[in-house]
């Protein structure tokens, strides 16, 4: 490539290395600017070939392009901008024939590196593109401390934003890696650091403004399962089957044994569980007694001991703020091999009482923009000792749809195995470790503790006699 040949389109990646820009510094003798890497569209590349060889020849680097971020005509050239991500190589090895000395190429080519607070003293061109990265850069350093996640909006561009700290950050990279083999994600674009924090950018998905773009969404507005949910329940049934192993990885240690210190023995005293210790509550009929020591020496013990079990790639968080109905996946920090009755003990949980009652009077913040789903509060009645909590019919048919299409297959895949033993304890810790239990209503406060004792109580040998005991749950209340 050669000065002289006119291209029809030419291409540029705007690649963010260690929180700096990548820029190309271009100085002759009467201007000094920048540009972003790229150039020209050779006869018989596309787009994408033609950015990845300007990033090896400017830049010395293979990339990941991700998304295409704006697209202009100059001088009567196409010019399309994309984000793109360091695979490999080494910034600056780049041999083009930017760099060589007999090419015919007026002035210098330099790569430099800029952070963002100084692209307003740089001559970036084009305009339309550094104000795009400054407005991003600012919506970034704007963010107050409470906001974990959301919208950013700049001139041109929406952007989807979590902010992390760096180990969360890591594991987030990681688990969205592994996840993204597997499922449909919305695009990684890049990170930003702001003093202790990392602000992770995702393409923005627009299907998650509409009124079924979240699966929190679908259950505000739907009385019955239709296509949709089954598409995404066909999806995770195909992952599991190609998946399913014996293991020892656990990805989700973070929600699970990391919580045995973290929450369950700091939110938890001996004074709190001797309170409760041998009371007698009914939860829709069924009559329980409190055994809050037995259980809580026991899932110490079960999470104490590091065992290989039989294991699936999810993210084992399937809530309804981390599933597009598209479907899309969200949420990476336990992304990877978790195991299998991890990920249906969550599900279990967040259907039968999380999603639709828990989770909208602790976590109510984190459905701004959904608040749709506030109409469906399950109703929950205390009488003495006695709990009635109207389970919705939607998330009963969404549990049994789960176990049939989903568990059943894989379950009979892997042959039988005590799987109870690692489901009840799966969900003891979704019971007593998302929320602090013991700061919420004496209401709800003695909704978990029944539902923790009634599934510990079981004796269960078989998928068909846990659906028996769900049944108990919707039949008698």
């Amino acid at each position: 490539m050669t000065k002289t040949i006119k291209h029809k389109k030419r291409v540029r990646g705007i690649i963010i290395h260690d929180g700096k820009l990548i820029l190309i510094k271009r100085v002759k003798l009467d201007e000094v600017y920048y540009v972003i890497p790229g150039g020209g569209v050779e006869i018989g590349e596309n787009n994408l070939q033609a950015l990845k060889r300007e990033c090896r020849e400017e830049l010395g680097i293979d990339v990941d392009i991700k998304s295409l971020i704006c697209k202009r005509i100059f001088k009567d050239q196409k010019e399309f901008f994309y984000f793109c991500l360091i695979n490999s190589g080494k910034i600056g090895t780049g041999n083009g024939p930017e760099f060589n000395c007999n090419a015919e190429y007026e002035g210098e080519h330099i790569i430099e590196l800029v952070d963002f607070p100084k692209l307003n003293n740089k001559n970036l061109k084009p305009k339309e593109i550094k104000d795009e990265l400054i407005s991003l850069w600012s919506s970034c350093k704007q963010l107050s401390k409470s906001e974990k996640f959301g919208k950013i909006k700049t001139k041109t561009k929406e952007y989807f934003f979590k902010v992390l700290n760096p180990i969360e950050s890591k594991r987030e990279l990681v688990g969205y890696k592994k996840i993204k083999e597997f499922y449909p994600v919305p695009q990684f674009l890049f990170q930003l650091a702001l003093k202790c924090k990392i602000i992770h950018i995702y393409e923005y998905e627009k299907s998650v403004d509409l009124k079924d773009g979240l699966l929190a969404d679908y259950f505000a507005n739907h009385s019955e399962l239709d296509k949709k949910y089954f598409i995404i329940l066909k999806l995770y049934k195909k992952v599991f089957l190609k998946t399913i192993k014996r293991d020892k990885e656990n990805c989700a240690d973070i929600f699970f044994e990391n919580r045995i210190k973290t929450r369950i023995n700091k939110f938890y005293s001996k004074e709190f569980i001797s309170s409760y210790q041998g009371k007698k509550i009914m939860i829709n009929g069924n009559e329980i007694q409190l055994n809050l020591t037995k259980i809580f020496k026991e899932l110490k013990s079960f999470f104490g001991n590091h065992r290989v079990t039989w294991t699936i790639i999810s993210q084992c968080d399937p809530n309804d703020l981390n599933i597009g109905v598209k479907p899309l996946i969200f949420d990476y920090q336990a992304g990877g091999r978790v195991p299998f009755m991890a990920e249906f003990a969550t599900f279990v949980w967040y259907n039968l009482v999380q999603g639709n009652y828990l989770s909208l009077i602790y976590n109510r913040h984190s459905f701004k923009g959904h608040e749709d789903i506030f109409n469906k509060l399950d109703k929950v009645f205390v009488q003495g000792k006695s709990i009635n909590h109207r389970i919705s019919p939607i998330r009963q048919e969404a549990i049994s749809a789960y176990i049939r299409y989903v568990v059943r297959p894989v379950m009979n895949k892997i042959g039988p195995y005590n799987f109870y033993l690692e489901f009840k304890n799966y969900l003891a810790m979704k019971i007593m470790a998302v929320f602090n239990v013991r700061k919420m209503s004496h209401k709800d406060l003695l909704l978990c503790l029944a539902y923790l004792q009634y599934f510990y109580d079981q004796e269960i040998n078989s998928i068909d006699e846990l659906i028996n005991i769900l049944n108990e749950l919707w039949l008698k209340k």
